[in-house]
């Protein structure tokens, strides 16, 4: 889900054009709802670079990593809600008909899903055998662009940044358990067989 509206949200990219000193209500609604479209596309990339190359966006640079801490979490809903505030200030009954409104719909969505997700502490208990990072980061891997010295220094630089992303899932997860969060026993083993592969 999140990888469609990645996608449909790109169509406002680009179409960010200054609304005139008097234009009307619908205009600067149209307008906010661009600019806000273009903050949460930006702010996708910026703290989740990875999901790009799952939606062919192209990425000027690939050293990029999401930081899974806590706080890199906390600054990620901090942001969420920002943007939720600002959005839920424009009257989506003026766009109702335009590309616009169909902008608004899904970003509406994408963010109002993610706050509501947060109920889930998925952090402290995410291991998956279908969407772990184990298998998210051997798929990146094989997408990782090489083909210069540049690309090649940023392939490092990304990757030598990935034993403290895992020593950080560790840690997430310890925390999941001591607050009482846990993955079934079958997914877990799972990915333990999935890890023994890949060793």
């Amino acid at each position: 889900m999140k990888q469609i509206a990645f996608l449909v949200l790109m169509l406002g990219i680009g179409c960010g054009l200054a609304v005139p000193a008097g234009a009307d209500e619908t205009a600067q609604a149209a307008q906010l709802t661009r600019e806000l479209a273009d903050r949460y596309y930006a702010f996708r990339l910026r703290t989740q670079p990875e999901i790009a190359y799952f939606t062919g966006v192209e990425l000027e640079r690939h050293d990029g990593l999401t930081n899974n801490s806590p706080i890199g979490q906390a600054e990620i809903q901090t942001e969420e809600d920002a943007l939720w505030q600002q959005l839920q200030g424009i009257d989506s009954s003026l766009l109702q008909g335009s590309v616009d409104w169909i902008t608004y719909g899904i970003l509406n969505q994408s963010l109002q899903a993610a706050r509501e997700l947060r109920i889930c502490a998925y952090p402290a208990w995410a291991v998956s055998q279908m969407a772990g990072w184990q298998l998210d980061y051997t798929q990146l891997a094989e997408l990782q662009p090489v083909g210069a010295k540049e690309l090649r220094e940023q392939a490092l630089a990304r990757w030598s940044r990935m034993p403290a992303f895992i020593d950080q899932e560790r840690e997430n997860l310890i925390a999941g358990l001591a607050a009482g969060y846990s993955s079934p026993q079958s997914a877990v083993k799972r990915v333990i067989a999935q890890l023994d592969g890949l060793l």
